[in-house]
């Protein structure tokens, strides 16, 4: 049932009318995406994220907008990814290596036993390069740029960082599993700059002065807290028992 609800209608509330409610439809839309990997995890089915790009992203969207609980989920939807592509004998391949999976490391960490790390092991990049099993050898130049700068001081290397994640999002909007981001919900919806806005004020940094066409939308509604529809809690519920 989960996989059947797409989450693009309830993000077209928000694109058509842009208030605090139909935020709340756009992050309840992208939770249908999160409960997807969920229960694709939990049952071994088929369904959920069809790339670890799109696993990672809902990481992130947990990390902002959740808790660690469905952050573990989401992991095991990432260790249930690789095993399917053990199990059809093909090469693994992590098309987020360079990029999304060393942000979910750099904010959530390895966890127990670094099961994220332990994700790179036998594994390559969209290249069929190999992968270091420390994601921070494998992390690219725009990322790299982002760990060391996001929590800097300076409110203008800040903001010049922030622009840059802007136009690498862009830059990798497509539809194709090359580039991050590969489909019509996070194209639209940049998480991975929002959760770092997020992480930014919790540390007591200003985020002020920032201006960009694809932020723009998201800036006055962003740090509302997320509120579970009735319908989601129900799906959930079903997920859980």
């Amino acid at each position: 049932m989960v996989h059947a609800i797409q989450p693009y209608t309830l993000v077209s509330e928000f694109i058509e009318n842009k208030t605090s409610e139909t935020y709340q439809s756009l992050l309840n839309g992208c939770f249908c995406s999160v409960m997807a990997d969920m229960a694709s995890a939990k049952y071994l089915a088929k369904g959920g994220s069809n790339f670890d790009t799109d696993i990672c992203l809902n990481i992130l969207f947990a990390l902002a907008y959740l808790d660690d609980t469905y952050v573990e989920f989401l992991i095991d939807k990432l260790a249930y990814f690789k095993e399917a592509q053990v199990e059809k004998g093909k090469k693994i391949i992590l098309f987020s290596a360079k990029s999304l999976l060393p942000l979910v490391v750099f904010l959530y960490g390895n966890g127990e036993g670094a099961r994220l790390a332990n994700l790179l092991e036998n594994a390559c990049d969209a290249k069929y390069q190999p992968l270091d099993t420390n994601p921070y050898q494998n992390v690219n130049d725009a990322y790299k740029q982002v760990m060391e700068t996001i929590f800097s001081e300076d409110d203008d290397v800040f903001r010049e960082t922030i622009l840059s994640m802007c136009d690498y999002h862009l830059a990798n909007t497509r539809d194709s599993h090359l580039v991050d981001f590969n489909t019509l919900l996070w194209q639209y919806f940049p998480i991975e700059i929002l959760v770092l806005l997020k992480e930014r004020q919790k540390r007591g940094l200003p985020i002020d002065g920032l201006s960009h066409p694809l932020l723009d939308d998201f800036l006055p509604y962003f740090m509302d807290n997320f509120q579970l529809s009735e319908q989601n809690k129900m799906i959930l519920g079903t997920i859980l028992d």
